[in-house]
């Protein structure tokens, strides 16, 4: 765990927050979804068949949710309750990545059931550690929580632009 420790430690700066980790957010995403998607290229199914006739109907508002509600409220609920309270009670980094994994689990449950913990468990363990290594293992929380959404708007954007670009 030296190396690992060594990593978590060093705090991300503010220009690596805007710049690094939403470039990192969708190579995490991407990593995890190419299963899926191949699955699906190779079922037939075309992702626009997914996107629902509402979504269609309003793509600005589908963004906005993409870009701002959800990135805020689920990382209030994924990140910065859980892994915050935790890190207020220990600095003990393997309950503080035990309590990333735990939320990450529900995190994937919650956006499709036991089917998408393997994808969005993944993405939101990353979101996790971006989490911690952005000041949340010494106990910070806005620029922790800054950093979190960050990841989680700009994969949120990725997949909106592959549901709605016509290539």
């Amino acid at each position: 765990m030296g190396r690992f420790k060594t990593w978590i430690y060093r705090e991300y700066t503010w220009g690596e927050i805007f710049f690094y980790v939403p470039i990192c957010s969708v190579l995490l995403g991407v990593a995890t979804i190419l299963p899926v998607s191949m699955a699906l290229l190779l079922s037939g199914v075309r992702l626009t068949e997914i996107v629902t006739p509402a979504m269609q109907a309003e793509p600005l508002w589908l963004l906005g949710l993409l870009l701002v509600r959800a990135p805020i409220s689920e990382e209030f609920v994924f990140r910065l309750l859980p892994l915050g309270l935790a890190r207020e009670r220990t600095e003990s980094l393997p309950i503080l990545l035990f309590v990333a994994g735990a939320s990450s689990i529900v995190f994937g449950y919650v956006h499709g059931g036991w089917a998408n913990i393997p994808m969005q468990g993944t993405v939101g363990f990353g979101y996790a550690l971006v989490f911690l290594k952005a000041g949340g293992i010494r106990g910070a929380l806005i620029k922790p929580f800054v950093a979190s959404i960050v990841a989680h708007a700009a994969w949120n954007f990725y997949v909106f632009m592959n549901l709605f670009w016509r290539w």
